[in-house]
């Protein structure tokens, strides 16, 4: 009974709990402490308070003041100045354009000379690079090249693998594996004419002219010869930019044409279709080299030669001769030579044409024992004023014929035979 007495007795008439610094829900007027509250609004001092203006933009008034209480306000960046450091300290350089430069970081380990010779030397390449710049480094051997070269090196031919083993006591029905395809020799020929067909000479002074470009000289001396025509000639080779094809072009130097008529006889020659002559296309005149010349456009047969070249050498300015003989030539040679040159002269003069051209120069082989005459329907047009008869020239065409059978199966140079008499007892033996 005493601690119940003890203890305070609840009553309703105790005061509510209130937080101090909270107004009273009873009395919104008054504060935690008993005195009145203060109201909410800005007075008339702090309504015509200053502009705030940023420090360091200076005195100017906005825009959005000036033009009235009313206009929006605009947020214009260039006003204010970017932010800087004051205390940075390292020490740094601009450059030219703006950007900061670090010069206190002067560690570089590419330039340290223990890690350059730890680096490994690029292995050095005398077909990628420059030659005339390799003096210094003790390589100046190496032949100049210009900007534009043509391969260094030739094709290699030995990439394909040689013919295998195989039995030599074969009976005639029966085939190696390497019968079915195609020979050593013939594939080597036909990748060299191939590569001669593609030839270009780098930084080539030759002027293009009318439709063809890509001239490519193809005299193997560069001595002039005027005994044949009775002009300089010069062989090339080009490609046609009409039909992509490429043609030799003979060139006659400083021929004047006087009669129009003279180009268009080599229309008469365009009928002719034998294998063993090269087919005329064109001839035109230009001065594309500086005066004028006579062009003719012909077939062109990649590594073939004359039949002087072929059997007598290159000339002999010791002894002072022209030719100087080899060995003799096999006599089925000489008559796959007769045959051919006969089938030729036949369909020429089955046209009413005449050679007029069986030296011995302008005769190529162009295979093995396979020949074509090469310089026909020239002398039509460099000898046009003097009108011959056909009949008269296609026997001067035979008899030419068979001084170049003679000179071929005596092995006597051409300037040389002048005793026809002993050459054919020469030949009786």
């Amino acid at each position: 009974m005493d601690t119940h007495s003890a203890r305070k007795a609840l009553n309703v008439d105790s005061p509510s709990f209130t937080p101090a610094g909270l107004p009273s829900a009873a009395s919104p007027g008054a504060n935690a402490l008993g005195g009145p509250s203060k109201k909410s609004t800005f007075s008339s001092q702090a309504a015509s308070a200053a502009v705030f203006t940023p420090r360091g933009a200076g005195s100017a008034t906005p825009a959005a003041v000036q033009d009235g209480e009313n206009s929006s306000t605009v947020f214009n960046p260039a006003t204010f100045r970017e932010f800087t450091p004051s205390n940075f300290e390292l020490s740094t350089g601009i450059t030219a354009n703006g950007t900061a430069s670090d010069t206190g970081l002067s560690f570089d380990p590419f330039t340290m000379p223990n890690v350059g010779q730890a680096l490994p030397a690029t292995p050095f390449n005398p077909y990628a690079d420059d030659p005339t710049g390799l003096a210094g480094s003790s390589a100046a051997y190496f032949q100049h090249q210009n900007a534009y070269t043509a391969p260094l090196q030739p094709l290699q031919y030995h990439l394909y693998a040689p013919v295998g083993p195989y039995r030599d006591d074969l009976l005639p029905f029966q085939r190696q594996v390497h019968d079915f395809f195609l020979p050593e020799k013939l594939r080597e020929e036909m990748q060299r004419k191939s590569e001669a067909l593609q030839q270009v000479m780098p930084n080539s002074t030759l002027p293009p002219l009318d439709n063809y470009f890509s001239l490519v000289p193809l005299d193997t001396s560069h001595r002039k010869s005027s005994s044949v025509f009775g002009y300089t000639t010069w062989v090339y080779k080009a490609t046609s930019s009409k039909s992509g094809k490429t043609y030799c072009l003979r060139r006659l130097e400083g021929f004047r044409l006087t009669n129009e008529q003279a180009i268009r006889s080599v229309k008469e020659w365009r009928r002719l279709n034998n294998g063993n002559v090269v087919t005329i296309h064109d001839a035109f005149t230009t001065r594309a080299f500086g005066d004028s010349s006579l062009f003719f456009v012909q077939d062109y047969h990649p590594l073939s030669k004359t039949l002087a070249e072929l059997h007598f050498a290159q000339p002999n300015t010791t002894h002072g001769t022209r030719f100087s003989a080899k060995n003799p030539i096999a006599e089925s040679v000489l008559w796959g030579y007769v045959s051919q040159i006969a089938n030729a002269l036949k369909a020429i003069h089955a046209l009413n044409l005449a050679a007029r051209c069986l030296d011995m120069s302008k005769v190529i082989v162009t295979d093995k024992n396979r020949i074509r005459l090469s310089a026909c329907s020239i002398l039509d047009v460099v000898h046009f004023e003097a009108r011959r008869p056909v009949q008269e020239l296609q026997q001067e065409d035979l008899i030419q014929f068979g001084k170049l059978i003679l000179s071929l199966a005596t092995n006597t140079p051409p300037n040389q035979l002048t005793n026809l008499k002993g050459s054919m007892e020469q030949m009786s033996r």
